[in-house]
């Protein structure tokens, strides 16, 4: 686990981590995950926009150990196609309903809140595990 020191919708400050969180990075994790409390801070930020407006809504970053990490709306949001199928990264215009991919999952280590950044995450940057010296590296991967 690391430090995971703030979550910002855009340029401000969610109020979801005040460097009381940690975050896993899990591949065996398809969305993000939070604990309810912050996650519902995160979420509060999304509710002023509706599904034909994601391409406007702003980057969540994540700020971890001091380095931020974004993710575009087309990243953070899932839509429902007309024949249902849910669209992740790439949506159909006019959407009548889309979501966060997020889910609550309240888990804690001590008094620190847990985050798990499953595949939306992984699949925007690459991850390197030093196992031998306990260390996670996060590169954005070249377009």
């Amino acid at each position: 686990m690391i430090n995971l020191d703030k979550v910002y919708f855009g340029e401000e400050d969610t109020g979801a981590c005040d460097g009381d969180c940690l975050v896993v990075i899990d591949s065996g994790t398809s969305v993000l995950s939070a604990p309810t409390e912050p996650l519902n801070k995160m979420s509060s930020f999304t509710e002023n926009y509706d599904c034909t407006q994601i391409s406007e809504m702003p980057d969540l970053v994540f700020e971890v150990d001091g380095e931020k990490y974004a993710l575009s709306s087309n990243e953070y949001i899932a839509t429902v196609s007309e024949d249902g199928e849910l669209e992740m990264y790439e949506h159909s215009e006019g959407s009548a309903e889309c979501a966060g991919v997020f889910i609550p999952m309240d888990l804690v280590a001590g008094d620190k809140k847990i985050f798990i950044l499953g595949d939306t995450f992984m699949s925007k940057f690459n991850i390197a595990f030093d196992y031998g010296n306990k260390k996670i590296g996060i590169a954005g991967r070249s377009q």
